[in-house]
């Protein structure tokens, strides 16, 4: 008979996280994936966390995985056609009035990153 101190302890879902950084991705150099509320897939964007934004092509990046801020904005249009455009400032998209996608005006949190291996790469423009 078992005791209580050799039973096997429940499983549980691993962590996710809001944010995942690729260090090689596609051209190079740091890339952050994450995915805010509107987006069928998460997206993945060059980063720099010092240095010139213009001269690398990429966002400017506090450094934080748990708290990510990003500059400039984010503007994206989906295969649908809806547009998403937000910022992102500790972790938090704030979605903007140009959005089509439902989403314009409110402020809400990343989405959990469950399978980071699954992105579609999509067009962004610096907002």
């Amino acid at each position: 008979m078992k005791t209580t101190s050799d039973a096997i302890p429940p499983l549980t879902a691993p962590p996710c996280s809001p944010v995942s950084i690729a260090r090689e991705y596609g051209s190079g150099g740091p890339h952050l994936e994450f995915q805010p509320h509107g987006y069928q897939f998460p997206i993945v964007l060059p980063v720099i966390t010092h240095g010139s934004r213009d001269a690398a092509n990429a966002w400017t990046w506090n450094g934080s995985t748990e708290k990510p801020t990003l500059k400039p904005s984010i503007k994206t249009t989906h295969l649908d056609g809806t547009v998403s455009h937000v910022w992102l400032t500790d972790g938090m998209c704030r979605h903007l009035s140009d959005s089509t996608d439902g989403l314009a005006g409110q402020t809400l949190p990343l989405l959990c990153l469950a399978n980071t291996a699954a992105h579609m790469p999509r067009k962004e423009n610096h907002g």
